[in-house]
Protein backbone atom coordinates (compact mmCIF):
# COMPACT_ATOMS: atom_id res chain seq x y z
CA UNK A 1 0.00 0.00 0.00
CA UNK A 2 2.73 2.61 -1.04
CA UNK A 3 1.21 6.03 -0.33
CA UNK A 4 -2.04 5.18 0.99
CA UNK A 5 -3.20 6.10 4.37
CA UNK A 6 -5.02 4.65 6.75
CA UNK A 7 -7.41 4.78 9.66
CA UNK A 8 -7.42 2.70 13.13
CA UNK A 9 -10.03 3.35 15.82
CA UNK A 10 -8.67 2.40 19.00
CA UNK A 11 -10.34 2.17 22.37
CA UNK A 12 -10.35 5.44 23.23
CA UNK A 13 -11.47 6.96 20.40
CA UNK A 14 -8.66 8.74 19.66
CA UNK A 15 -7.82 8.28 15.51
CA UNK A 16 -4.46 6.05 15.12
CA UNK A 17 -3.11 6.82 11.75
CA UNK A 18 -0.79 4.00 9.44
CA UNK A 19 1.08 4.72 6.28
CA UNK A 20 4.10 2.77 4.74
CA UNK A 21 7.38 4.04 5.26
CA UNK A 22 8.66 6.27 2.35
CA UNK A 23 12.12 5.72 1.05
CA UNK A 24 13.89 9.18 1.04
CA UNK A 25 11.45 10.85 3.48
CA UNK A 26 13.31 12.45 6.83
CA UNK A 27 9.64 13.35 8.41
CA UNK A 28 6.03 12.87 8.10
CA UNK A 29 3.54 15.91 8.26
CA UNK A 30 -0.25 14.89 9.02
CA UNK A 31 -2.70 17.51 7.03
CA UNK A 32 -6.41 18.13 7.43
CA UNK A 33 -8.71 19.38 4.89
CA UNK A 34 -11.42 21.43 6.05
CA UNK A 35 -15.12 21.87 4.91
CA UNK A 36 -13.92 24.91 2.73
CA UNK A 37 -11.65 22.42 1.31
CA UNK A 38 -8.41 24.29 3.05
CA UNK A 39 -5.50 22.04 3.57
CA UNK A 40 -3.79 22.90 6.90
CA UNK A 41 -1.05 21.16 8.94
CA UNK A 42 -1.44 18.91 12.03
CA UNK A 43 1.51 17.16 13.64
CA UNK A 44 5.11 16.36 12.45
CA UNK A 45 6.53 12.91 13.12
CA UNK A 46 9.58 10.79 12.29
CA UNK A 47 7.60 7.58 12.30
CA UNK A 48 5.15 5.91 10.13
CA UNK A 49 2.38 5.87 13.08
CA UNK A 50 0.17 8.88 14.81
CA UNK A 51 -2.02 8.78 17.15
CA UNK A 52 -4.14 11.70 17.35
CA UNK A 53 -6.35 12.94 20.05
CA UNK A 54 -10.09 14.11 18.96
CA UNK A 55 -9.26 17.68 19.31
CA UNK A 56 -6.59 17.86 17.21
CA UNK A 57 -8.85 16.17 14.00
CA UNK A 58 -12.49 17.08 15.00
CA UNK A 59 -12.11 20.29 12.65
CA UNK A 60 -11.58 18.07 9.29
CA UNK A 61 -13.47 15.98 6.84
CA UNK A 62 -10.31 14.49 5.78
CA UNK A 63 -7.11 13.99 6.59
CA UNK A 64 -3.37 13.24 4.30
CA UNK A 65 0.34 12.64 5.41
CA UNK A 66 2.86 14.55 3.17
CA UNK A 67 6.37 13.19 2.58
CA UNK A 68 9.06 15.51 3.77
CA UNK A 69 12.90 15.56 3.44
CA UNK A 70 15.50 17.61 4.36
CA UNK A 71 17.24 19.50 1.00
CA UNK A 72 21.04 19.26 1.47
CA UNK A 73 21.86 23.16 0.67
CA UNK A 74 18.92 25.09 1.93
CA UNK A 75 18.45 22.33 5.29
CA UNK A 76 14.89 23.10 5.17
CA UNK A 77 12.51 20.31 4.80
CA UNK A 78 10.88 20.39 1.55
CA UNK A 79 7.30 18.21 0.38
CA UNK A 80 8.24 15.61 -2.38
CA UNK A 81 4.79 13.63 -2.15
CA UNK A 82 1.84 13.00 -0.04
CA UNK A 83 -0.94 10.24 0.81
CA UNK A 84 -4.66 9.94 -0.72
CA UNK A 85 -6.70 12.02 1.63
CA UNK A 86 -9.17 9.93 3.59
CA UNK A 87 -12.81 10.59 5.58
CA UNK A 88 -12.38 10.40 9.06
CA UNK A 89 -15.75 9.37 9.73
CA UNK A 90 -17.72 6.75 7.15
CA UNK A 91 -21.42 5.57 7.73
CA UNK A 92 -20.50 3.07 5.26
CA UNK A 93 -18.03 1.29 6.78
CA UNK A 94 -19.19 -2.58 7.63
CA UNK A 95 -19.07 -3.95 10.32
CA UNK A 96 -16.55 -7.52 10.40
CA UNK A 97 -16.67 -10.14 13.08
CA UNK A 98 -13.95 -11.95 13.86
CA UNK A 99 -14.12 -15.48 15.20
CA UNK A 100 -11.56 -18.16 15.38
CA UNK A 101 -10.76 -22.00 15.36
CA UNK A 102 -8.86 -24.20 16.23
CA UNK A 103 -6.46 -25.46 13.09
CA UNK A 104 -4.37 -28.63 12.15
CA UNK A 105 -1.49 -25.45 11.38
CA UNK A 106 -2.63 -23.72 14.34
CA UNK A 107 -5.32 -21.15 15.02
CA UNK A 108 -7.44 -19.63 12.23
CA UNK A 109 -9.11 -16.85 12.59
CA UNK A 110 -12.32 -15.79 10.13
CA UNK A 111 -13.64 -12.25 9.08
CA UNK A 112 -17.30 -12.49 9.01
CA UNK A 113 -19.06 -9.84 6.38
CA UNK A 114 -21.53 -9.77 4.16
CA UNK A 115 -19.09 -9.49 0.89
CA UNK A 116 -15.31 -10.53 -0.25
CA UNK A 117 -13.34 -7.39 0.15
CA UNK A 118 -10.15 -6.97 -1.48
CA UNK A 119 -7.88 -6.55 1.26
CA UNK A 120 -7.20 -7.70 4.59
CA UNK A 121 -5.10 -6.00 7.55
CA UNK A 122 -4.80 -7.52 10.82
CA UNK A 123 -3.19 -6.27 13.83
CA UNK A 124 -2.52 -7.24 17.34
CA UNK A 125 -3.46 -5.24 20.36
CA UNK A 126 -0.57 -5.00 23.01
CA UNK A 127 -0.29 -2.34 25.55
CA UNK A 128 -3.00 -0.41 24.00
CA UNK A 129 -1.07 -0.17 20.62
CA UNK A 130 -1.96 -1.90 17.47
CA UNK A 131 0.61 -4.03 15.70
CA UNK A 132 0.22 -4.83 11.94
CA UNK A 133 0.62 -8.34 11.55
CA UNK A 134 -0.12 -9.20 7.93
CA UNK A 135 -2.13 -8.54 4.93
CA UNK A 136 -4.25 -10.96 3.06
CA UNK A 137 -6.69 -10.92 0.52
CA UNK A 138 -8.35 -14.07 2.51
CA UNK A 139 -11.45 -13.60 5.10
CA UNK A 140 -9.86 -16.58 6.90
CA UNK A 141 -6.14 -16.60 7.93
CA UNK A 142 -4.39 -19.55 9.72
CA UNK A 143 -1.08 -19.26 11.84
CA UNK A 144 0.36 -21.12 15.01
CA UNK A 145 1.42 -17.47 15.93
CA UNK A 146 -1.99 -16.88 17.18
CA UNK A 147 -2.71 -17.51 20.52
CA UNK A 148 -5.57 -17.84 22.44
CA UNK A 149 -6.15 -15.19 24.57
CA UNK A 150 -4.30 -12.63 22.42
CA UNK A 151 -6.75 -9.39 21.03
CA UNK A 152 -6.90 -8.99 17.13
CA UNK A 153 -8.40 -6.28 14.81
CA UNK A 154 -8.86 -6.41 10.93
CA UNK A 155 -9.59 -3.67 8.66
CA UNK A 156 -11.13 -4.88 4.93
CA UNK A 157 -10.34 -2.26 1.77
CA UNK A 158 -11.86 -2.48 -1.62
CA UNK A 159 -10.26 -1.20 -4.59
CA UNK A 160 -12.04 1.89 -6.11
CA UNK A 161 -9.97 4.08 -8.94
CA UNK A 162 -7.30 2.15 -8.25
CA UNK A 163 -6.77 2.98 -4.80
CA UNK A 164 -7.63 0.82 -1.59
CA UNK A 165 -10.33 2.07 0.20
CA UNK A 166 -11.28 1.59 4.07
CA UNK A 167 -14.59 -0.44 3.72
CA UNK A 168 -14.71 -2.23 6.67
CA UNK A 169 -13.32 -3.28 10.03
CA UNK A 170 -13.70 -5.16 12.98
CA UNK A 171 -14.30 -4.27 17.42
CA UNK A 172 -11.23 -5.48 19.34
CA UNK A 173 -11.53 -9.57 19.05
CA UNK A 174 -10.22 -11.53 22.14
CA UNK A 175 -9.31 -15.06 20.80
CA UNK A 176 -11.41 -17.93 22.00
CA UNK A 177 -12.68 -21.15 20.52
CA UNK A 178 -14.54 -23.81 21.84
CA UNK A 179 -13.82 -27.26 20.91
CA UNK A 180 -16.80 -29.06 18.94
CA UNK A 181 -17.69 -32.38 19.84
CA UNK A 182 -20.79 -34.62 18.68
CA UNK A 183 -22.34 -31.90 16.96
CA UNK A 184 -25.28 -32.84 15.18
CA UNK A 185 -26.05 -33.54 11.50
CA UNK A 186 -29.18 -32.39 10.66
CA UNK A 187 -29.00 -30.23 7.19
CA UNK A 188 -26.35 -30.61 5.00
CA UNK A 189 -23.13 -32.48 4.49
CA UNK A 190 -19.99 -31.25 2.50
CA UNK A 191 -17.66 -33.98 0.39
CA UNK A 192 -14.81 -33.42 -0.34
CA UNK A 193 -12.46 -35.88 -2.33
CA UNK A 194 -8.52 -35.16 -1.72
CA UNK A 195 -5.64 -36.52 -3.38
CA UNK A 196 -1.61 -35.25 -2.18
CA UNK A 197 -4.07 -32.05 -0.78
CA UNK A 198 -1.71 -31.10 2.22
CA UNK A 199 -0.76 -27.83 1.42
CA UNK A 200 -4.43 -26.47 1.66
CA UNK A 201 -6.54 -29.53 2.73
CA UNK A 202 -7.06 -27.65 6.48
CA UNK A 203 -7.74 -24.33 4.75
CA UNK A 204 -10.79 -26.10 2.45
CA UNK A 205 -11.84 -28.05 6.16
CA UNK A 206 -11.43 -24.90 8.21
CA UNK A 207 -13.96 -22.78 5.68
CA UNK A 208 -16.69 -25.10 5.83
CA UNK A 209 -16.53 -25.42 9.93
CA UNK A 210 -16.67 -21.83 10.25
CA UNK A 211 -19.99 -21.68 8.08
CA UNK A 212 -22.89 -20.21 10.15
CA UNK A 213 -24.74 -22.88 8.94
CA UNK A 214 -25.72 -25.20 12.40
CA UNK A 215 -25.80 -28.75 12.15
CA UNK A 216 -23.28 -29.43 9.20
CA UNK A 217 -21.42 -32.37 8.75
CA UNK A 218 -18.32 -33.39 6.29
CA UNK A 219 -17.44 -36.40 4.25
CA UNK A 220 -13.82 -36.29 3.22
CA UNK A 221 -12.72 -39.64 1.02
CA UNK A 222 -8.73 -39.59 0.54
CA UNK A 223 -8.08 -41.04 -2.89
CA UNK A 224 -5.09 -42.72 -2.86
CA UNK A 225 -2.79 -40.06 -1.25
CA UNK A 226 0.58 -40.46 -1.20
CA UNK A 227 1.50 -37.19 0.93
CA UNK A 228 0.13 -36.46 4.79
CA UNK A 229 -3.60 -35.69 3.25
CA UNK A 230 -4.85 -38.90 5.53
CA UNK A 231 -2.90 -37.66 8.53
CA UNK A 232 -4.70 -34.43 8.20
CA UNK A 233 -8.20 -35.25 7.79
CA UNK A 234 -8.09 -37.71 10.69
CA UNK A 235 -6.75 -35.22 12.85
CA UNK A 236 -9.43 -32.84 12.24
CA UNK A 237 -11.95 -36.31 12.64
CA UNK A 238 -10.35 -36.98 16.55
CA UNK A 239 -10.10 -32.91 16.88
CA UNK A 240 -14.26 -32.74 15.85
CA UNK A 241 -15.55 -35.50 16.87
CA UNK A 242 -18.97 -36.81 15.15
CA UNK A 243 -19.16 -33.91 12.80
CA UNK A 244 -16.46 -35.16 10.32
CA UNK A 245 -16.49 -38.80 8.76
CA UNK A 246 -13.53 -39.81 6.86
CA UNK A 247 -12.70 -42.49 4.35
CA UNK A 248 -9.44 -43.86 2.30
CA UNK A 249 -9.93 -45.97 -0.76
CA UNK A 250 -6.73 -46.74 -3.92
CA UNK A 251 -6.68 -44.17 -6.33
CA UNK A 252 -9.36 -44.14 -8.42
CA UNK A 253 -10.54 -40.24 -9.38
CA UNK A 254 -12.62 -37.92 -8.36
CA UNK A 255 -15.73 -39.21 -9.94
CA UNK A 256 -15.26 -42.41 -7.63
CA UNK A 257 -14.39 -40.51 -4.55
CA UNK A 258 -17.42 -38.11 -4.53
CA UNK A 259 -19.83 -41.21 -5.20
CA UNK A 260 -18.33 -42.52 -2.38
CA UNK A 261 -18.96 -39.31 -0.35
CA UNK A 262 -22.43 -39.81 -1.68
CA UNK A 263 -23.30 -43.53 -0.47
CA UNK A 264 -21.99 -41.75 3.58
CA UNK A 265 -24.46 -38.78 3.31
CA UNK A 266 -28.04 -38.76 5.23
CA UNK A 267 -28.87 -35.58 5.64
CA UNK A 268 -31.41 -34.07 3.00
CA UNK A 269 -29.20 -32.17 0.96
CA UNK A 270 -25.43 -32.71 -0.09
CA UNK A 271 -22.54 -29.80 -1.33
CA UNK A 272 -19.37 -30.61 -2.89
CA UNK A 273 -15.99 -28.76 -2.67
CA UNK A 274 -12.50 -29.05 -4.09
CA UNK A 275 -9.87 -29.53 -1.52
CA UNK A 276 -8.03 -26.52 -2.62
CA UNK A 277 -11.31 -24.25 -2.69
CA UNK A 278 -13.19 -22.36 0.19
CA UNK A 279 -16.46 -21.14 1.29
CA UNK A 280 -17.22 -17.98 2.39
CA UNK A 281 -19.06 -18.47 6.20
CA UNK A 282 -22.21 -17.37 5.23
CA UNK A 283 -22.49 -19.02 1.85
CA UNK A 284 -24.28 -22.76 3.09
CA UNK A 285 -26.59 -21.13 5.66
CA UNK A 286 -27.45 -18.77 2.33
CA UNK A 287 -28.23 -21.83 0.31
CA UNK A 288 -29.94 -24.03 2.82
CA UNK A 289 -32.07 -21.11 4.02
CA UNK A 290 -33.51 -20.50 0.17
CA UNK A 291 -33.38 -24.62 -0.45
CA UNK A 292 -35.90 -24.98 2.57
CA UNK A 293 -37.92 -21.76 2.56
CA UNK A 294 -38.51 -22.51 -1.62
CA UNK A 295 -39.10 -25.85 -1.24
CA UNK A 296 -36.11 -26.03 -4.02
CA UNK A 297 -33.93 -29.15 -4.98
CA UNK A 298 -30.56 -27.07 -6.35
CA UNK A 299 -29.70 -23.59 -5.26
CA UNK A 300 -27.35 -22.28 -6.86
CA UNK A 301 -23.99 -19.93 -5.69
CA UNK A 302 -22.12 -17.11 -7.17
CA UNK A 303 -18.29 -18.31 -7.54
CA UNK A 304 -14.84 -16.36 -7.27
CA UNK A 305 -11.99 -16.74 -9.10
CA UNK A 306 -8.61 -16.09 -7.10
CA UNK A 307 -5.85 -15.61 -9.45
CA UNK A 308 -2.20 -14.23 -8.28
CA UNK A 309 -3.11 -11.47 -9.91
CA UNK A 310 -7.15 -10.46 -8.10
CA UNK A 311 -10.00 -11.95 -8.36
CA UNK A 312 -13.29 -12.21 -10.68
CA UNK A 313 -16.60 -12.95 -9.63
CA UNK A 314 -19.09 -15.07 -11.70
CA UNK A 315 -22.86 -15.90 -11.53
CA UNK A 316 -24.56 -17.57 -13.97
CA UNK A 317 -27.37 -15.11 -14.68
CA UNK A 318 -27.28 -11.48 -14.64
CA UNK A 319 -26.33 -9.49 -11.60
CA UNK A 320 -29.79 -9.11 -9.40
CA UNK A 321 -29.52 -8.14 -5.69
CA UNK A 322 -31.60 -10.63 -3.91
CA UNK A 323 -31.95 -14.38 -4.32
CA UNK A 324 -34.26 -15.81 -7.03
CA UNK A 325 -36.34 -18.75 -8.50
CA UNK A 326 -36.46 -19.67 -12.26
CA UNK A 327 -38.32 -22.38 -13.58
CA UNK A 328 -36.12 -25.06 -16.08
CA UNK A 329 -37.00 -23.26 -18.97
CA UNK A 330 -35.95 -19.52 -17.74
CA UNK A 331 -32.95 -21.71 -16.96
CA UNK A 332 -31.98 -23.00 -20.21
CA UNK A 333 -32.83 -19.39 -21.58
CA UNK A 334 -30.48 -17.89 -19.51
CA UNK A 335 -28.02 -20.70 -19.47
CA UNK A 336 -28.11 -20.35 -23.30
CA UNK A 337 -28.00 -16.41 -23.63
CA UNK A 338 -25.10 -16.36 -20.98
CA UNK A 339 -22.47 -17.99 -23.03
CA UNK A 340 -20.61 -17.68 -20.94
CA UNK A 341 -19.89 -18.48 -17.62
CA UNK A 342 -21.10 -22.13 -18.27
CA UNK A 343 -17.91 -23.85 -16.03
CA UNK A 344 -19.84 -22.38 -13.23
CA UNK A 345 -23.11 -23.95 -13.86
CA UNK A 346 -22.15 -26.71 -14.92
CA UNK A 347 -19.46 -27.12 -11.74
CA UNK A 348 -20.85 -29.51 -8.85
CA UNK A 349 -19.55 -27.79 -6.08
CA UNK A 350 -20.98 -24.11 -5.88
CA UNK A 351 -24.08 -25.35 -4.81
CA UNK A 352 -26.43 -27.12 -3.06
CA UNK A 353 -28.66 -30.00 -3.85
CA UNK A 354 -31.19 -32.54 -2.53
CA UNK A 355 -28.98 -36.02 -1.28
CA UNK A 356 -31.66 -38.47 -2.91
CA UNK A 357 -31.22 -36.53 -6.57
CA UNK A 358 -27.28 -37.55 -6.09
CA UNK A 359 -27.83 -40.84 -4.71
CA UNK A 360 -29.91 -41.61 -7.95
CA UNK A 361 -28.22 -40.01 -10.27
CA UNK A 362 -24.37 -40.37 -9.48
CA UNK A 363 -21.13 -38.72 -11.33
CA UNK A 364 -20.12 -40.56 -14.44
CA UNK A 365 -17.38 -43.62 -14.23
CA UNK A 366 -14.69 -41.24 -15.75
CA UNK A 367 -13.07 -38.74 -14.41
CA UNK A 368 -12.46 -35.90 -16.91
CA UNK A 369 -14.91 -32.57 -17.10
CA UNK A 370 -17.30 -34.88 -14.60
CA UNK A 371 -19.18 -32.07 -13.66
CA UNK A 372 -20.57 -31.28 -16.69
CA UNK A 373 -21.73 -35.01 -17.00
CA UNK A 374 -23.02 -34.78 -13.08
CA UNK A 375 -24.72 -31.67 -13.24
CA UNK A 376 -26.54 -31.35 -16.69
CA UNK A 377 -27.86 -35.39 -15.80
CA UNK A 378 -29.42 -34.46 -11.99
CA UNK A 379 -30.85 -30.69 -13.81
CA UNK A 380 -32.80 -32.42 -16.46
CA UNK A 381 -34.85 -33.65 -13.48
CA UNK A 382 -35.22 -30.40 -11.87
CA UNK A 383 -38.16 -28.04 -11.79
CA UNK A 384 -36.95 -24.92 -10.24
CA UNK A 385 -33.62 -23.39 -9.29
CA UNK A 386 -32.56 -21.04 -6.84
CA UNK A 387 -29.80 -18.28 -7.18
CA UNK A 388 -28.24 -16.55 -4.41
CA UNK A 389 -25.86 -14.02 -6.09
CA UNK A 390 -24.41 -12.99 -2.21
CA UNK A 391 -23.19 -16.37 -1.53
CA UNK A 392 -19.89 -17.22 -2.54
CA UNK A 393 -17.71 -20.66 -3.31
CA UNK A 394 -14.14 -19.37 -3.97
CA UNK A 395 -12.32 -21.15 -6.72
CA UNK A 396 -8.31 -20.79 -6.08
CA UNK A 397 -6.34 -20.77 -9.02
CA UNK A 398 -3.28 -19.52 -7.37
CA UNK A 399 -2.43 -23.59 -5.86
CA UNK A 400 -3.77 -25.16 -9.11
CA UNK A 401 -0.95 -26.54 -11.59
CA UNK A 402 -3.02 -27.10 -14.76
CA UNK A 403 -5.47 -24.42 -15.10
CA UNK A 404 -9.36 -25.49 -16.73
CA UNK A 405 -9.33 -23.06 -19.65
CA UNK A 406 -10.55 -23.37 -23.18
CA UNK A 407 -6.67 -23.53 -23.30
CA UNK A 408 -6.40 -25.67 -27.21
CA UNK A 409 -3.53 -27.81 -25.04
CA UNK A 410 -6.27 -29.86 -24.01
CA UNK A 411 -7.59 -29.90 -27.21
CA UNK A 412 -4.58 -30.51 -29.91
CA UNK A 413 -4.50 -34.18 -31.50
CA UNK A 414 -1.16 -34.96 -30.90
CA UNK A 415 -1.00 -33.31 -27.33
CA UNK A 416 -0.69 -35.38 -23.87
CA UNK A 417 -3.35 -33.23 -22.77
CA UNK A 418 -5.60 -34.48 -26.01
CA UNK A 419 -8.99 -35.58 -23.38
CA UNK A 420 -11.26 -34.90 -25.90
CA UNK A 421 -13.18 -38.22 -26.12
CA UNK A 422 -12.71 -37.65 -22.05
CA UNK A 423 -14.98 -34.31 -22.49
CA UNK A 424 -17.40 -35.74 -25.59
CA UNK A 425 -18.64 -38.46 -23.13
CA UNK A 426 -19.26 -36.28 -20.74
CA UNK A 427 -20.88 -33.54 -22.98
CA UNK A 428 -23.19 -36.21 -23.80
CA UNK A 429 -23.49 -38.34 -21.19
CA UNK A 430 -26.79 -36.53 -20.29
CA UNK A 431 -28.42 -37.42 -23.86
CA UNK A 432 -28.08 -40.89 -22.78
CA UNK A 433 -29.00 -40.32 -18.74
CA UNK A 434 -31.02 -37.52 -18.57
CA UNK A 435 -34.51 -37.23 -18.35
CA UNK A 436 -36.28 -38.60 -21.35
CA UNK A 437 -38.87 -35.85 -20.83
CA UNK A 438 -36.62 -32.85 -21.73
CA UNK A 439 -34.73 -35.07 -24.18
CA UNK A 440 -34.69 -32.33 -26.81
CA UNK A 441 -33.15 -29.84 -24.75
CA UNK A 442 -30.32 -31.53 -23.18
CA UNK A 443 -29.08 -33.00 -27.11
CA UNK A 444 -29.48 -29.31 -28.11
CA UNK A 445 -27.05 -28.11 -25.02
CA UNK A 446 -24.94 -30.76 -25.38
CA UNK A 447 -23.94 -29.94 -28.95
CA UNK A 448 -23.85 -26.68 -28.24
CA UNK A 449 -21.64 -27.27 -25.51
CA UNK A 450 -19.44 -29.56 -28.34
CA UNK A 451 -19.60 -26.79 -31.14
CA UNK A 452 -18.42 -24.06 -29.21
CA UNK A 453 -14.93 -25.36 -27.75
CA UNK A 454 -14.38 -26.79 -31.34
CA UNK A 455 -14.52 -23.32 -32.10
CA UNK A 456 -12.67 -22.24 -29.27
CA UNK A 457 -9.97 -24.76 -29.74
CA UNK A 458 -9.93 -24.12 -33.62
CA UNK A 459 -10.82 -28.14 -34.25
CA UNK A 460 -11.64 -29.16 -37.51
CA UNK A 461 -15.29 -29.08 -36.76
CA UNK A 462 -16.54 -31.93 -39.19
CA UNK A 463 -13.41 -34.67 -38.23
CA UNK A 464 -13.48 -35.15 -34.35
CA UNK A 465 -14.70 -37.78 -31.89
CA UNK A 466 -18.35 -35.51 -31.43
CA UNK A 467 -19.21 -35.99 -34.81
CA UNK A 468 -20.12 -39.83 -34.50
CA UNK A 469 -22.48 -38.53 -31.52
CA UNK A 470 -24.06 -36.23 -33.46
CA UNK A 471 -24.69 -38.18 -36.34
CA UNK A 472 -26.13 -41.06 -34.41
CA UNK A 473 -28.23 -38.39 -31.88
CA UNK A 474 -29.76 -36.85 -34.89
CA UNK A 475 -30.68 -40.35 -36.22
CA UNK A 476 -32.65 -40.49 -33.40
CA UNK A 477 -34.43 -37.71 -32.81
CA UNK A 478 -34.15 -35.63 -36.10
CA UNK A 479 -32.31 -32.67 -34.88
CA UNK A 480 -33.38 -30.70 -37.19
CA UNK A 481 -37.17 -30.20 -36.17
CA UNK A 482 -36.25 -29.90 -32.42
CA UNK A 483 -37.22 -26.70 -31.49
CA UNK A 484 -33.80 -25.71 -29.46
CA UNK A 485 -31.80 -26.03 -32.70
CA UNK A 486 -34.43 -24.24 -34.79
CA UNK A 487 -33.86 -20.98 -32.80
CA UNK A 488 -30.12 -21.05 -33.39
CA UNK A 489 -29.55 -20.77 -37.12
CA UNK A 490 -25.71 -21.55 -36.49
CA UNK A 491 -26.52 -24.60 -34.52
CA UNK A 492 -28.83 -25.64 -37.23
CA UNK A 493 -26.25 -25.02 -39.86
CA UNK A 494 -23.70 -26.85 -38.27
CA UNK A 495 -26.02 -30.10 -37.61
CA UNK A 496 -27.27 -30.05 -41.40
CA UNK A 497 -23.57 -29.94 -42.78
CA UNK A 498 -22.44 -32.68 -40.28
CA UNK A 499 -25.26 -34.82 -41.81
CA UNK A 500 -24.39 -34.38 -44.85
CA UNK A 501 -20.85 -34.67 -44.91
CA UNK A 502 -21.26 -37.96 -42.92
CA UNK A 503 -23.05 -39.51 -46.02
Amino acid sequence: MNKELKILLNDNKNLVLYWDKINGADSYTIIGLNDSFYKERIKTTKENIITLEEKDYKDFIKLGVLFQKVDTKTKKEIVFGETNMINITNNDIDSIKITSINSYNGITLSFRSNIIYDKYFLYEKKNNQLKLLLETEDWQITSNKFKEGNEYYVEAYITKDDNYQLAGKSSIYTCKFEKINNKPAKELTVVIPTYNAEKFLSRCIDSILLSTLKGIEIVIINDGSTDSSEEIMNWYKDQYNGLITTYSQENKGVSFARNKGIELVNTPYIAFIDSDDMVHPFMYEKLYDFAINNRLDVVIAKTIIREDYGKKEYCLIPTKEKPFVYTFDKMAEESENNTYENIFFHSACNKILKTQLAKDHPFPDHNEYEDIAFTMNVYSYIDYFGFVPDAYYVWDQRFRQIMSSLSTRYFEKNSPFNIQQGYSDSVFYCCHHGNPKRINYLAYHSIKMAYTYLKEAKIDLFNNVYQKEIIELSKKMNLLVNKYVLKDHELFVFIHDSIKKSK
